[in-house]
């Protein structure tokens, strides 16, 4: 399978320098951790709800069992 002269000129106009791609990785790095912060900042805010709530399981899972939930270990 051979390229052909016209796929081979996509390919060198879609084609980037060295540098643009890691412009564009640095600007979705930032853009990453940014949104990672946020939902950092989120989760932080709603800890003890969100705690409260991934507890329910077990307080369930220890009702049944006929424990109690203090001394389980």
């Amino acid at each position: 399978m051979s390229v052909t002269d016209k796929e081979r000129e996509e390919i060198e106009k879609s084609s980037a320098p060295l540098i643009e791609h890691l412009i564009e990785l640095r600007r979705r790095l930032i853009w990453s951790l940014g949104g990672f912060f946020i939902a950092f900042l989120v989760c932080f805010f709603f800890a003890k709800r969100l705690f409260n709530l991934l507890v329910i399981p077990f307080k369930w899972a220890t009702q049944w069992a006929g424990l109690d939930p203090h001394k389980v270990e």
